[in-house]
């Protein structure tokens, strides 16, 4: 079994949201399997008339920082200059 470093179990990327189907009134059952890159998702809904099995790929959320938080202009030249 492969395995994170364990100073990286506990990061998340940022939380993805995905619609159900239009016309669903409810959701009972979700099943995820996990691909490199992509999470296959299965779920189903309930609506008035009937119910639906939906598919879909779900790819992670992406989350990005960066230091410093500002960029100041120093008036310097580019080396190309």
């Amino acid at each position: 079994m492969l395995r994170d470093p364990a100073e990286h179990r506990h990061v998340w990327g940022a939380p993805v949201v995905v619609t159900p189907p239009k016309g669903t009134v409810s959701g009972f059952a979700l099943d995820l399997s996990a691909q490199a890159g992509v999470v296959d998702a299965i779920a189903r809904f309930g609506s008035v008339a009937d119910l639906q099995a939906c598919h879909t790929q779900i790819s992670p959320g992406l989350t990005l920082a960066a230091a410093p938080a500002s960029l100041g202009r120093a008036g310097g030249r580019s080396p190309s200059a």
